[in-house]
């Protein structure tokens, strides 16, 4: 398997378990100290502790929006030719058929419809 395929199960794994309520697929795929970065900055995690106080939010934010699936998209995967790799993805989450994404104006999600066409 490449180095591409297996970010991509990867990143199909940790997909899967937020809409599976899989703790332990997400422990599974986690080595301490885990670097989270979102758009509200860095969040680092230590320990089990805060890795389940992490994956109850991502709970909570799939509940509310109502998502029945989650799929990431590789941007980049950078060797660091010390046995550790750093990669970059592009999150998408679907709710009943429908493409959820961020908007710009309120401070909520909305949902569009996926065309097939990006912007």
């Amino acid at each position: 398997m490449t180095a591409e395929e297996s970010f991509q199960t990867f990143l199909d794994a940790i997909s899967m378990c937020f809409i599976h309520r899989d703790f332990e697929m997400w422990r599974s795929r986690v080595i301490y100290p885990v670097s989270l970065i979102t758009s509200a900055g860095p969040n680092i995690i230590n320990d089990d502790a805060q890795l389940q106080v992490n994956f109850e939010l991502y709970l909570r934010a799939c509940d509310a929006m109502k998502l029945d699936k989650i799929y990431r998209t590789p941007l980049s995967l950078e060797d660091c030719h010390d046995g550790h790799w750093i990669g970059t993805y592009e999150t998408n989450m679907l709710s009943h058929g429908v493409r959820v994404r961020p908007c710009p104006i309120l401070p909520r999600s909305c949902c569009k419809r996926w065309t097939g066409a990006s912007r």
